[in-house]
């Protein structure tokens, strides 16, 4: 554990939880139906496409490209490396996984990069159900765009836009600066066909891309078409963290049942950086799953840093029951996303797992 300041753990709420609208539900859980006919059929054939360089347009990942990049998130802990495969394309996207045996849902959890549907034409991908655009071809002086990330629900109307800069550079690198309801810095750099850096709220997420090649062999596994499914929480007390109203400690989440593989998800707990005014018991974050299995984490009332935990859990669908036990001038707070899970063997592309009862499903703008 690190310790957290409590300027952090403001963007996590204010950022990751968002502001609850009037008109949502912000514990709304996904409903997608599955239908037969709209079955996503992921091509990962090799591409022979020659790979597209410079700044005027956006590159072109093959099958096989990959990334080993290290992410710095102080609030979970110290430095780690993932790394990121290009499995293949579907539709307007390409299909990006990590390798199954080194799979690590702290990267899933936090955002970055992205995983999953990728988009072809910006390296767009979903944060919080609505897609981040990174980038914007060309990356000149005059090229600047609006996105989104972490900036409200899971709604765009309703979700605050960043504003998104481009200062070219003479080594033929380009440094893109988002504002201003989150700030990102980030440097895309052509020779690598991707962000060679991110820098999210000065520090408070960062990575960096320490190598990378081509022709990764070995199974990769794609969370694919993955939903936020749990954003959930309770701070000093009784006061939602969606709602900043009172609401019970106890409440139930109903997921689509036969529709997702596997659910990661992230329980903090723990004091905002208050030594002086300690709790009164253990904060708890507890998430019982429809099969019985549950996950606890807890944070003793005299530690003064957070306990952040990560779970995984494959019985998805059904009634989740989440208790949030925060006795003092704290938060807990649990995060899950969930998804299809595509194992697909490389370098030949063949898709080991996904499963025939996927939903076409909709790809934010």
């Amino acid at each position: 554990m690190k310790t957290v300041t409590l300027s952090l753990v403001l963007i996590a709420t204010a950022g990751c939880l968002g502001l609850a609208s009037d008109e949502e539900d912000p514990h709304a859980a996904p409903n997608a139906e599955p239908t037969e006919e709209n079955e996503p059929t992921p091509t990962t054939t090799q591409d022979t496409r020659e790979p597209i360089r410079g700044l005027q347009e956006p590159p072109q990942w093959e099958p096989g490209d990959w990334w080993s990049i290290e992410i710095d998130a102080p609030l979970i802990g110290d430095p780690f490396t993932i790394t990121r495969v290009v499995t293949g394309t579907e539709n307007d996207n390409y299909l990006v996984g990590m390798p199954k045996d080194d799979w690590d849902e702290r990267a899933l959890i936090l955002h970055v990069p992205g995983f999953g549907e990728v988009r072809q034409n910006d390296l767009s991908f979903e944060v919080h159900d609505i897609r981040f655009h990174p980038t914007q071809f060309p990356l000149t002086n005059d090229t600047t765009w609006t996105t989104h990330y972490e900036t409200g629900n899971a709604n765009e109307d309703e979700s605050t836009p960043i504003e998104a800069t481009v200062a070219p550079h003479e080594d033929g690198t380009a440094d893109i600066t988002f504002c201003c309801e989150v700030t990102i810095e980030a440097t895309y750099d052509p020779e690598l066909k991707a962000l060679s850096s991110f820098n999210l709220n000065n520090g408070f997420v960062t990575y960096n891309v320490i190598d990378h090649g081509t022709d990764y062999e070995g199974i990769v596994t794609v969370p694919h078409q993955h939903d936020l499914i749990f954003i959930h929480g309770r701070a000093a007390g009784l006061l939602d963290l969606a709602t900043f109203e009172p609401a019970p400690p106890i409440e139930e989440i109903h997921i689509q049942e036969d529709y997702y593989d596997r659910v990661s998800f992230m329980q903090i707990a723990g004091p905002l950086g208050v030594v002086d005014q300690p709790a009164s018991s253990h904060y708890i974050e507890r998430a019982t799953a429809p099969d019985g299995t549950v996950f606890e984490t807890t944070n003793p009332p005299t530690e003064t840093e957070f306990t952040v935990t990560f779970q995984e859990h494959e019985a998805v669908g059904g009634t989740w029951t989440l208790e949030h036990i925060a006795p003092g001038p704290g938060m807990v707070f649990t995060e899950g996303i969930a998804y299809h899970v595509f194992d697909v063997s490389m370098p030949t592309g063949e898709l080991l797992t996904g499963h025939d009862h996927h939903a076409d499903h909709e790809d934010p703008e």
